[in-house]
């Protein structure tokens, strides 16, 4: 079982969770299947924050955790970005060098 680093680097994590999913055989989902498993933990994240707020309360249901909710959509989104062969990091650095092109209001 692999170990997670201490303060790792958003690179160390991509990579960490390529090899958490290769061994606990969740590499043989494909891109299509991992996103929409990504799409329902954000409504799951979406749920729990509701709960957090107080939002909407439905008798007799259980509180979801948002930083549990947070840490599934983060593994999600690492796991996808390795499957479509994005260095994360490196896109969000770019990502980032057009935002700060744009004017903001």
């Amino acid at each position: 079982m692999s170990d997670l680093p201490q303060n790792p680097t958003l690179p160390e994590l991509q990579a960490y969770v390529a090899r958490t999913c290769r061994e606990r055989g969740w590499d043989r989902a494909d891109d299509l299947e991992t996103m929409l498993l990504l799409v329902e933990e954000v409504g799951e994240l979406a749920r729990a924050l509701r709960d957090h707020r107080q939002l909407f309360q439905e008798a007799g249901r259980t509180r979801a955790q948002v930083s549990e909710e947070l840490a599934d959509v983060l593994s999600y989104l690492l796991d996808l970005s390795t499957r479509l062969g994005v260095d994360l990091e490196a896109a969000f650095r770019q990502k980032e060098q057009i935002n700060q092109q744009r004017h903001w209001s």
